[in-house]
């Protein structure tokens, strides 16, 4: 096509007449199906004047933006559009009543959180010196919790797993996810298990991510010998590499069995969830858990029945992984320690409704409650006190980390006899 035309049809981008912007963001969406119209609306700056088409008519934004995502293999398109106005719009759009685009939008800020530039704006951490940070990973993480781990229904939100995988890669994105009144690794830990593999595998590259920052280590290895949540990620992980298998004669939590119904056949989730035991191994306490979690014989059933289908890189890991739990400690931790009692305060008792739910999404705000998401965003863990007075339907109940409870620490001492 000449550059004449090209140049014309992105001109008609701007044209004050809804039908004509339809028509020609039709005709440059068709041009992006190829490598080489791509390359030719970006020479004239054509991805440019799309973005301004996001907010337009939704026949118009639909096309707008699915050339963009056509567009996103070309790093130099990246670069140019991983700005705060283009993200701030995209939010804008998603936060709009029965917005039809919801995964096309998020397609594309997938696209654009894998520049670190995007990355940052969809964390906020330029806006307003930096007071808006993590709001609009607050309200993405909310909507992907509203699909449930089960759910094998189509899913809008999918692609945030994506968002969370890639925003990790920023220490402040790990801040975010890990931070300890927000509480939400903990409501994410459970998608290792969806039936959706988009989710699947983004929830568990986030977490690979996180597990690869020692400092956020720490807070993970938390408890990691009684139901920390590295022993929930091991179980989980499990889960996804065992499926319905029975290992012969060996006890495996019952998560391991009961949480999916058939074995990864995902290559791809299989290789980072091999990786992520292997960050696991550098570490003592989780060399440890790994070897009290019997995930030998899980991996070792896994890459039977999948042998004939495992690139060798995969197998590699897996060969690492088993030398490492295969191999003696030096300093074997002790097991015995501190025994920790939890006693409730005199008339602080749990009501029935006060309990803490299996799924652990109690504390989670009201999106359309300005003030409790307000309230969840400046990380407070209960919004109860703005929906005490509210209707039965808008209260949630208290999580456990509301009630007051003191602590006894009753450390008994052994000796070891020879």
């Amino acid at each position: 096509m000449d550059e004449s035309v090209i140049v014309d049809l992105i001109s008609l981008l701007k044209d004050p007449q809804a039908q004509v912007r339809q028509q020609a963001a039709e005709i440059v969406c068709s041009l992006t199906s190829t490598e080489d119209g791509c390359n030719m609306i970006y020479q004239k700056q054509g991805h440019l004047a799309l973005t301004k088409l996001l907010g337009d008519n939704i026949a118009i934004s639909k096309s707008a933006i699915t050339a963009l995502v056509n567009m996103c293999g070309n790093a130099a398109v990246l670069t140019d559009m991983a700005n705060d106005e283009l993200v701030d719009k995209l939010m804008e759009n998603l936060m709009e009543d029965n917005y039809p685009l919801i995964n096309l939008n998020l397609m594309l800020l997938a696209n654009v959180s894998t520049n670190d530039i995007g990355a940052g704006a969809i964390l906020q951490l330029r806006q307003k010196q930096g007071k808006l940070k993590g709001l609009h990973l607050c309200r993405l993480v909310l909507w992907f919790l509203r699909t449930s781990v089960e759910s094998t229904e189509a899913d809008p939100y999918q692609y945030i797993a994506t968002i969370l995988n890639n925003i990790t890669r920023l220490y402040e994105g790990r801040d975010l996810i890990m931070n300890k009144n927000r509480n939400l690794i903990d409501k994410l830990i459970p998608f290792i298990n969806s039936a959706n593999p988009i989710r699947r595998k983004g929830i568990i590259n986030m977490i690979r991510n996180v597990m690869l920052d020692e400092y956020y280590w720490d807070q993970l290895v938390d408890n990691w010998n009684t139901d920390g949540r590295l022993k929930g990620i091991v179980y989980r992980v499990c889960a996804n590499l065992n499926g319905d298998h029975r290992v012969e004669k060996k006890e495996l939590d019952p998560i391991v069995y009961s949480t999916v119904k058939e074995r990864e056949k995902d290559v791809e989730i299989i290789r980072i969830s091999m990786d992520l035991l292997l960050i696991i191994t550098k570490y003592q306490n989780g060399r440890e858990l790994l070897r009290e979690a019997n995930v030998y014989p899980v991996v070792r059933d896994m890459h039977m029945a999948m042998e004939q289908l495992l690139p060798q890189e995969v197998v590699d890991v897996i060969g690492d992984v088993v030398t490492h739990l295969m191999a003696e400690e030096e300093h074997p931790r002790k097991k015995d320690g501190p025994i920790v009692e939890e006693i409730t305060e005199p008339g602080k008792e749990m009501s029935p409704e006060k309990e803490e739910s299996d799924d652990g999404l109690d504390d989670l705000p009201d999106l359309e409650c300005n003030v409790c998401f307000a309230t969840f965003y400046a990380g407070y863990v209960s919004h109860n006190d703005h929906c005490k007075n509210a209707q039965p339907s808008h209260r949630s109940r208290s999580s456990l980390s509301t009630q007051v409870s003191t602590y006894r620490i009753l450390t008994v001492f052994y000796s070891e006899i020879y």
